[in-house]
């Protein structure tokens, strides 16, 4: 009984070795008993080669706004059908493997690539139908543009652009893959994937054609955008809220009397100074760029705030020590700009909120029109007063003088020609 079970065993095995041939077997008979010519693309005097392709990025590890590049471990699978290396035979839920040297592979590469790539794995498979996968995973650096004007409130789009070297379009044109082969494979949504400055936003596939100057010919062109946001809170916490502040403080000094000239030109030159300090402390946190940034448009705006309340506290102190009848001018001056923190709020707010949005509209509008009547109307009450006091300053001094003669020579003064002025704001 044993005998006939051996035997039975073994005609099995002989069987499945008769019906099932080798995988080497079948790569002989392909690549060596055939006319293949690994030079030459498939389909040729036909229609275009359609070439399927794949991306998946693992992982960002680099962002540098400075080099306008970024470095990413990827995986790029490309897919094909060369009818030449069609076989009959069933490989059993096996997969032919080949050296990529071996067939003919499309010439794709990427167009903004920065650094030289480096190939960590690749594997070349081939199906009985003919269809041939190139999976390649790699690590390589790519060139893309950043806007930073909205630092550090700003969005980036990362570029991966995948042509042909020299296939036209009329050649080999190029796809993404379809839902057949598998789906777009979009890039992990991980906080472990991007740089800790960053967030994973979107990824958008895009599908061009672009057409040489030189020789006139048109290629595919697959462009993968990753849409990354910047983590805006470390900077707000440590350079807008405190700058914030420091100009919020230089109103303060609109309410220091202007005779206590220590104080109020003391705490006026001491805000400047933190400005400017804290700027150079920032410089090291913001990008190289050769336009200003929104934070950069926010430190100059805080710097021109705390630097008007020196100009006005010169101004009005100047006035009060050589004009000595137009005190109340200084406190006219005074009160005015004492509503600076609604102008630098709002001004604040523009600078940091889009620009082309209906909001942003609306806010620029209300800031020139708003600010802009209330100042020249805050202005010809100026103009006004201080033509006003001009041709009376003779007439006060006068009435003074009269009073106080009067006074000293043991009289009672006339109060009802003094002049009283109290302007209401």
């Amino acid at each position: 009984m044993q005998l006939w079970i051996a035997f039975f065993v073994v005609l099995q095995v002989a069987f499945a070795q008769s019906t099932f041939p080798s995988l080497k077997s079948i790569r002989y008979r392909l690549f060596n008993e055939s006319d293949y010519d690994n030079l030459q693309r498939p389909q040729i005097g036909k229609e275009a080669l359609e070439v399927k392709v794949q991306f998946t990025v693992n992982r960002i590890s680099v962002i540098n706004p400075i080099t306008n590049g970024f470095e990413t471990d990827m995986i790029l699978r490309v897919k094909w059908v060369d009818d030449r290396l069609k076989f009959n035979e069933s490989l059993q839920n096996e997969v032919l493997q080949l050296y990529p040297y071996e067939a003919w592979t499309p010439d794709v590469f990427f167009v903004n690539q920065l650094t030289q790539m480096e190939v960590v794995d690749q594997a070349l498979v081939l199906e009985n139908n003919g269809q041939l996968t190139w999976s390649r995973h790699m690590i390589l650096s790519f060139a893309t543009p950043y806007d930073l004007s909205a630092f550090p409130f700003d969005t980036q789009s990362l570029n991966i652009r995948l042509s042909t070297f020299t296939s036209s379009n009329s050649l080999i044109k190029l796809k993404y893959f379809d839902d057949k082969d598998g789906g777009y494979n979009y890039p992990p949504i991980s906080k472990k994937t991007f740089p800790p400055l960053w967030s994973f936003s979107k990824t958008v596939n895009q599908s061009t054609i672009v057409t040489s100057k030189d020789s006139g010919s048109s290629k595919d062109q697959l462009i993968l955008t990753v849409v990354i946001d910047r983590y805006s809170q470390t900077y707000v916490m440590k350079y807008i809220i405190p700058l914030l502040f420091i100009g919020l403080c230089s109103s303060i000094g609109y309410w220091i009397e202007v005779t206590a000239l220590p104080t109020r030109g003391g705490f006026c030159v001491s805000l400047l100074l933190s400005t400017v300090t804290l700027n150079f402390v920032m410089t090291s946190d913001l990008p190289k760029v050769n336009y200003p940034t929104a934070l950069d448009w926010f430190i100059t705006s805080i710097f021109v705030f705390v630097f008007i309340a020196l100009i006005e506290y010169a101004i009005v102190h100047y006035m009060i020590t050589s004009h000595k009848g137009k005190q109340y001018i200084t406190r006219f001056l005074d009160t005015s700009f004492r509503i600076m923190p609604v102008p630098l709020l709002l001004i604040s707010l523009y600078i940091f909120m889009d620009k082309s949005s209906i909001a942003g509209t609306i806010l620029f509008y209300f800031i020139i029109v708003g600010l802009g009547g209330w100042t020249l109307y805050r202005v010809s009450i100026f103009i006004t007063m201080y033509k006003w006091a001009s041709t009376k300053t003779a007439d006060e001094d006068t009435v003074i003088n009269e009073n106080q003669k009067r006074m000293e020579d043991g009289g009672d003064g006339d109060t009802n020609n003094l002049v009283m002025i109290d302007v209401c704001v």
